[in-house]
């Protein structure tokens, strides 16, 4: 078998724009050059370290769900300060922040709406 790696987790997207800022901005991501495929269908990645993530602009809305991907999560050195940012920026608190011996985290709404969590690991 050949060597598996991760690739990137797609995301559609109603506004390329604020999503490509919100990951930049909000979680530190480098958004790549926007790729058009097509007139309306338009692909960017933004690379966070060890994490790719296509954000994905096609025609039409885009379809909201907690389905079978239910969220993204990135890992933070300090999730009771990552809570305090992302509440002071306004953005939908999904879950409440919970912190144990063992793991801080907690999830939030990003700009359409996808459930994203925040989590610190305590126990290495």
């Amino acid at each position: 078998m050949s060597k598996i790696r991760h690739g990137h987790v797609g995301l559609f997207v109603d506004n390329l724009e604020r999503s490509a800022d919100f990951y930049q901005d909000m979680l530190g991501g480098n958004p790549q050059e926007a790729l058009v495929i097509a007139e309306d269908f338009i692909i960017q990645h933004v690379l966070f370290d060890g994490f790719d993530l296509e954000l994905v602009k096609q025609p039409g809305p885009v379809a909201s769900c907690d389905g079978p991907v239910n969220h993204l999560c990135f890992d933070t050195d300090d999730a009771s300060a990552e809570y305090e940012r992302v509440q002071a920026a306004g953005y939908e608190i999904d879950e409440e922040l919970v912190d144990n011996e063992f793991v801080a985290y907690f999830f939030f709404r990003g700009p359409d709406h996808e459930r994203i969590e925040m989590m610190q690991r305590k126990m290495v």
